[in-house]
């Protein structure tokens, strides 16, 4: 708290914002290293740790997590393949202080 109020902002876009500007500011420092510094958000992915939303108690939480995704899915392990081949590939070599969401 400063000075009796809450930070704006909620925990998650804080710690987000977090990591995008660390992401940024290891990219500028470590690029003259010749080496590159990115991240990926992938947002909400169906994992062991998110398995109680396919409880039908969670039914309602978890339909108001899907309205917030333009494709109103979960990502798939298959869906972060991709991306994590892309960013250890040469194909991104170029590409540094990014953070795929």
């Amino acid at each position: 708290m400063v000075h009796g109020r809450k930070p704006p902002g909620n925990p998650l876009q804080l710690h987000k914002a977090a990591i995008n500007l660390l992401t940024m500011n290891l990219a500028v420092k470590l690029a003259p290293y010749n080496i590159r510094v990115n991240a990926i958000a992938p947002g909400w992915f169906r994992t062991d740790m998110m398995a109680y939303v396919n409880k039908q108690e969670f039914k309602k939480e978890y339909e108001a997590i899907l309205s917030t995704i333009p494709m109103n899915r979960v990502g798939e392990m298959n869906d972060m393949k991709g991306v994590a081949v892309f960013l250890a590939s040469a194909a991104s070599s170029y590409m540094t202080g990014h953070v795929l969401a």
